[in-house]
């Protein structure tokens, strides 16, 4: 899913593992989430929304000369 402009929810378990898949719906989430939980006895399992994009676009790279004396 590209999440460029588009609100997503992610699966998170504070016992571990990073989330890898942004879903397209809540429900979708919720659903992954019962999965997990089904799949992993006793973890816990968050359905996550993003609510806010940051980014920094520009790298600036400046070449710093220096002339010898002699």
């Amino acid at each position: 899913m590209d999440v460029t402009d588009e609100v997503f929810w992610m699966v998170w378990s504070p016992q571990g593992g990073a989330p890898t898949v942004a879903h397209g719906s809540e429900s979708k989430a919720i659903t992954e989430a019962g999965r997990l939980a089904q799949a992993h006895h006793g973890r816990q399992f968050y359905v996550l929304q993003a609510i806010e994009r940051i980014e920094v676009n520009a790298v600036r790279r400046t070449r710093l000369t220096h002339e010898m004396p002699f």
